[in-house]
């Protein structure tokens, strides 16, 4: 049963013909998350599949990472996706490496930002909530973001009406223990996939450093920072954000001569 009988797991929005780019939510932020870089992802022949639903939203019984690696295979199946390029924000990019670790046919490449699970980096900066209010919503977007200037109170005011839904806290508490001992780090060596880390220069929540050290040990991947951005690049530097994803996804999963329409 679920927690929240209005919550369905598997609804997403779908546009764009093509190749589809799975888009995953975080643990806070749904499918908005994409908004502002969306229309350039889709514009050069791909689709884009956006989950609406923030993970904290999910049932309590898929609060585990294993739970979750089903969920989106799951997932695909749903929407009868074969294979993709998943590009996710901070938890999506866990749920992202394990199921690529799993079942690496279904994942042509993944695109990850602000990424947790290495050890104990994971640092919301405010604390694991007691309660959910309006104000620790908008500490923690302080805290998220390099440059609040960019994020609208209207971003925060939608986070912060789905995580105040039934079960939420409790999930959001558990996902940061699941981060938190996730210990990614041994198991890097068995994703190999080709892999975009796209971090923001000054993520406070999961921090680069310990990604520039354990880099190498994923087969396939890249680094690179975006200056002046904090832990969700997509939402606080869209352009910068899109203008390294697209090269990225023509070397690794090109659709024509203008793969991406981000550049």
């Amino acid at each position: 049963m679920r927690q929240n009988p209005t919550i369905d797991p598997f609804a997403c929005d779908r546009r764009g013909a093509g190749p589809p780019l799975i888009l995953l939510p975080g643990l806070f932020a749904g499918g908005w998350i994409w908004e502002r870089t969306r229309a350039r992802l889709t514009g050069g022949g791909r689709a884009t599949v956006a989950g609406c639903h923030p993970y904290a939203l999910y049932d309590r019984a898929q609060t585990t990472l294993v739970a979750l690696t089903r969920h989106l295979g799951d997932f695909l199946d749903r929407h009868q996706i074969a294979s993709a390029t998943l590009l996710a924000n901070s938890f999506g990019g866990l749920v992202a490496l394990a199921f690529a670790r799993r079942h690496a046919e279904r994942v042509n490449a993944l695109v990850l930002s602000g990424t947790p699970g290495l050890g104990d980096e994971t640092n919301l900066g405010v604390g694991a909530p007691r309660k959910l209010t309006r104000d620790y919503a908008f500490q923690l977007a302080d805290h998220l973001f390099y440059d609040r200037a960019t994020i609208t109170d209207a971003m925060v005011d939608a986070t912060f009406a789905a995580v105040t839904q039934p079960g939420a806290r409790r999930n959001i508490v558990r996902l940061l223990r699941v981060a938190r001992t996730a210990r990614l780090e041994q198991w890097l060596g068995e994703v190999n996939v080709p892999t975009l880390l796209l971090w923001g220069a000054e993520d406070r929540v999961t921090p680069v450093a310990p990604w520039r050290t354990v880099a190498g040990r994923l087969p396939a991947a890249r680094l690179v920072t975006v200056a002046r951005c904090g832990h969700s690049p997509m939402v606080e530097r869209p352009d910068d954000f899109c203008s390294l994803v697209a090269p990225f996804l023509d070397r690794v999963a090109p659709v024509g001569a203008a793969a991406c329409g981000c550049a």
